[in-house]
């Protein structure tokens, strides 16, 4: 299963189209601010999209995080604002951890990160604003993850 990971578009979802249509993943998910972005995607590619809200959608009313099961792998959805995730990873991994995820994908921070942290593994796709995103090929043995630039 190949998912495609992008957060923090600010409005700038332009060129996502074309990347999804072009490459064609089982699965895209925005990790908030700017959800209405993932919501107008969904309308205009073939490729399911999962999102959540981030700080700067105060208004919608799209869910703050989901979890989600890909390939026996449970994932906790966020945009990280609600966990300070500028501070410090641990309410994250916590988090996740409640949820009986052993994957996070968070944004918020606009910066790439993938690393383990109190036993969960932390994905941050960094801003798609800034041209950041991150391709995971999920297999029932393991999570890959390769970070792209548009």
């Amino acid at each position: 299963m190949r998912v495609f990971v992008f957060s923090d578009s600010h409005g700038a979802h332009s060129s996502l189209p074309h990347i999804l249509n072009q490459d064609t993943p089982d699965l895209a998910v925005h990790l908030g601010d700017h959800a209405d972005d993932a919501a107008h995607l969904s309308k205009t590619v073939n490729t399911p999209i999962l999102w959540v809200a981030g700080n700067c959608d105060p208004f919608s009313s799209t869910p703050h995080e989901l979890t989600v099961e890909w390939e026996g792998h449970t994932v906790y959805l966020c945009h990280g604002h609600t966990h300070r995730v500028k501070s410090s990873l641990l309410a994250l991994s916590y988090a996740a951890q409640e949820h009986g995820a052993s994957l996070a994908l968070f944004g918020h921070t606009h910066t790439r990160c993938d690393e383990t942290y109190n036993g969960i593994r932390l994905i941050n796709p960094g801003a798609v604003k800034q041209g950041s995103y991150a391709v995971l090929t999920v297999t029932t043995d393991s999570i890959a993850c390769e970070f792209k630039q548009i």
